[in-house]
């Protein structure tokens, strides 16, 4: 079984596409990650990448180059976003599978503000919008000349283009819209972690649910036992990478008068802290925050299990890596910005976690502690049907199970 994925940077690899080649049966796909790396992360580069590697951004005739690996499966995480809906139409004229194979939460677009977001943008994250911007234009552009039905893929085109206008013109309206492809074309199958995404994936798209799997988050294992509250102990902060990223127009001295007063507010609380950075953030950076600073633990590698197990509490704001406070009845805090008025994914919502700005962050964690078990129904009703409905097989088992079985389908119909 021949195996594409899309990602648009490949600083994505570790988390989201390596332990999918990791997990698979042994000798039975060979791998292939379509990228434009060149264009989002020119300076990246990972040398435990040793599958087939092909940036689209170096080449004019894409379609010719995915010919060339001729993938049985193309596993898109963003099948939204105008690009890989673009690939989406091709891998249907090429007669390619497409998977949506689901890496985070299914977010409120409606609830960012992007031009409050994009004024205090500096000249260079400016720069590279509109190289990213160009580039989707030009690609597609030039790849709608190699396509046998044009005008087809050209109306998609233009339907998710009015998309972009209702967002910007429209936003009350906006959340209506799908958001993971239109009615008119979207993914053959998706892998999806509960019963909620299932159902939206139906209802805003027509999906076929028999095509939908629930196949869980993947959790990693943990390797240490499971401990009880205490009065004492460490609190886990879990980052997001919005400097690092240019998502929010935060600079380096904000951020680290952030984590000062994070680190403040946890100490005053009584506890330490330990902060699992995102892939995307500097590790060095980070740590240069801290130099002059005890009993602070920075992480990036590490085990999530294990730093959610061995926290009394986790603070974060809408960031799926909170999954694991849920799955181990972990307190949380769902610490406010004053750069969204409602978080993309609010968790709160769903009964879980406690609010907090930074200022009483102190008081929360007491509080939080002490209330836990109010929520324990929340944060079993929260499992069942956004993260795992599957107890008996692991994420990467259904997904090599179900892919292998629809590949004999596909050859025993090619065959007929």
């Amino acid at each position: 079984m021949r195996v594409a994925f899309f990602f648009k940077t490949l600083e994505a690899y570790d988390a989201h596409i390596a332990p999918i080649i990791i997990n698979a049966p042994q000798n039975s796909c060979v791998f292939s990650v379509f990228h434009i790396n060149r264009i989002y992360a020119p300076h990246y580069h990972n040398d435990s990448i040793h599958c087939e590697l092909l940036d689209f951004s170096k080449k004019w005739n894409i379609i010719k180059n995915i010919k060339a690996f001729n993938p049985d499966i193309m596993v898109l995480y963003n099948p939204g976003h105008i690009y890989e809906l673009f690939l989406t139409d091709i891998c249907k004229q090429l007669g390619i599978t497409t998977v949506f194979f689901q890496h985070g939460l299914s977010i409120d677009l409606s609830s960012i503000d992007i031009r409050s977001l994009n004024q205090n943008k500096s000249i260079s994250q400016k720069f590279l919008s509109l190289k990213k911007y160009s580039f989707y234009l030009i690609s597609i552009s030039v790849n709608l000349f190699f396509i046998k039905k044009r005008s087809q893929v050209l109306k998609h085109l233009l339907l998710k283009c009015n998309h972009l206008l209702t967002y910007i013109f429209r936003k009350n309206v906006f959340h209506k819209l799908p958001k993971y492809g239109l009615k008119e074309v979207h993914c053959d199958f998706a892998f999806v972690y509960g019963i909620e995404i299932m159902s939206y994936l139906s209802d805003s798209m027509g999906m076929d649910p028999k095509k939908i799997v629930i196949s869980g988050y993947p959790f990693l294992s943990p390797t240490i036992e499971k401990q009880p509250l205490t009065k004492s102990g460490r609190v886990l902060f879990l980052s997001n990478p919005y400097r690092a990223t240019g998502m929010l127009p935060i600079s380096i001295e904000d951020e680290r008068l952030f984590y000062h007063s994070l680190y403040d507010q946890v100490l005053k609380a009584g506890f330490e802290l330990n902060i699992k950075l995102h892939p995307k953030d500097s590790l060095p950076m980070i740590k240069s925050y801290f130099d002059k600073f005890e009993n602070v633990g920075i992480y990036q590698n590490k085990n999530l299990a294990d730093l959610t197990i061995s926290s009394i509490l986790v603070i974060s704001d809408f960031s799926t890596a909170l999954f694991y406070a849920i799955k181990f009845k972990k307190p949380i805090i769902i610490l406010t910005s004053r750069f969204f008025k409602r978080y993309p994914f609010e968790y709160t919502d769903h009964g879980i976690g406690f609010k907090s700005n930074l200022e009483n962050l102190y008081k929360s964690i007491g509080y939080a502690i002490q209330h836990i078990h109010e929520q324990e129904n929340a944060y079993a009703q929260f499992a069942s049907e956004f993260l795992y409905s599957n107890y008996d097989q692991d994420t990467y088992t259904i997904f090599y199970t179900y892919l292998n079985k629809l590949i004999k389908q596909k050859n025993k119909h090619a065959n007929e």
